[in-house]
């Protein structure tokens, strides 16, 4: 009897230490979400990209937009998401910076940083500045899917020093 009565009185001083313990984990065992640098409430793609070079000297700005398909005549370079009006990343153009685009649900092939001239927005003042690439072929442009919420994870360089001009994808360049 006596031991009945110790346990009884341990589990007593035990509820409140049970209880505490129970309201602190009101998730129990459930897995934690995965950290993401991306806005909870955006559907789109996010991810970090890396500047690597210097900036030149005639830049306007530099964009991230996605494309659906990968364009195949300059007509198609103007099919990207999001629509304009652009914001160019800030200023200045080094390091590492955090980027988030919405983008509608949908896969994109073309995940692209674009340098723009200052000047007019026509092809000649474009060229690709990087693009999120393929992690098993890294010459290829990597796929991103974006189904109801954002898309974490799309890095990728913005490279001065290795731009292209819209003519390297869709020829032919001028002389």
């Amino acid at each position: 009897m006596t031991r009945l009565l110790t346990m009884h009185r341990t589990a007593h001083r035990l509820l409140p230490l049970a209880l505490v313990a129970g309201v602190a984990c009101d998730k129990g065992l459930a897995p934690m979400p995965q950290p993401t640098s991306c806005p909870p409430d955006v559907v789109g793609i996010c991810g970090t990209v890396t500047f690597a070079g210097a900036e030149p000297a005639n830049t306007d700005g530099v964009f991230i937009i996605a494309y659906h398909t990968f364009p195949q005549s300059t007509a198609d370079l103007y099919s990207f998401v999001p629509a304009p009006p652009l914001q160019s990343l800030p200023r200045p153009f080094t390091g590492s910076y955090s980027y988030t685009i919405g983008v509608p649900n949908g896969r994109y092939e073309w995940v692209v940083a674009v340098w723009k001239r200052v000047g007019l927005l026509i092809p000649d003042n474009l060229e690709e500045a990087g693009f999120y690439r393929d992690q098993a072929v890294p010459t290829q442009p990597g796929i991103v899917v974006v189904n109801g919420t954002v898309t974490d994870a799309i890095d990728f360089v913005i490279d001065f020093d290795n731009m292209h001009p819209v003519c390297f994808y869709i020829p032919p360049c001028p002389p």
